[in-house]
């Protein structure tokens, strides 16, 4: 299956989850490495997780984590790609083989973060975070020169004049905790993802 759009799926808590997305074309997978998040995958259990899919980049999400913390959690993950609010840490972890997401809250935190990565190379994607003090207009009116990923308040009827606005290049979505071992509910993704699908 292909998608019109880049995907990412954050905040991946189980292999259904994962499963899933992965066979539905999702670009990217993410998973919570902060060991004070509701939603941390310890290395283990991601090992366990990502051991059953292919094909799909693997984000850390380090929000909330010092430098020193996200150094000591990288060598138990054999990650793609690292998902920071802090552009502060940028700076110095530049240097290691990972791609960034660079995740904004606020308007001025999406234009800080689209200077910063025009020169980081290493920076890939800025995800704009959709609240009430990020709206879509902003977004769009922003010009990123990367790929600019928008969620997590979109809904499958907005995604093609969001995607017409040539600002916005995919969608970040979220996972959901299992209603028990190997059973969800996969409403709301399956519904973007079905609103993303290519027509051939």
């Amino acid at each position: 299956m292909a998608l019109k759009a880049i995907v990412k799926v954050g905040s991946v808590t189980n292999l259904s989850d994962a499963r899933y997305c992965a066979g539905m074309g999702v670009d990217m997978l993410g998973f919570d490495i902060n060991p004070a998040s509701p939603e941390y995958i310890n290395p283990r259990k991601f090992q366990e997780i990502t051991g059953w899919v292919a094909g799909v980049k693997l984000v850390g999400e380090a929000h909330g984590l010092s430098e020193e913390d996200i150094r000591a959690q990288l060598v138990q993950y054999e990650l793609d790609c690292l998902e920071i609010t802090d552009l502060s840490l940028l700076e110095s972890l530049k240097h290691t083989d990972l791609t960034f997401i660079i995740k904004a809250t606020t308007e001025a935190s999406l234009n800080t973060a689209m200077t910063v990565a025009k020169n980081t190379p290493a920076v890939a994607y800025i995800f704009a975070e959709l609240n009430d003090q990020l709206t879509v207009k902003q977004v769009v009116s922003a010009r990123s020169d990367l790929a600019l990923l928008v969620g997590y308040d979109v809904n499958p009827d907005q995604t093609e004049g969001l995607l017409a606005t040539k600002e916005v290049n995919g969608f970040a979505l979220k996972g959901s905790q299992e209603v028990k071992p190997g059973f969800k509910d996969y409403d709301e993704l399956a519904d973007m993802l079905e609103a993303l699908e290519t027509d051939d």
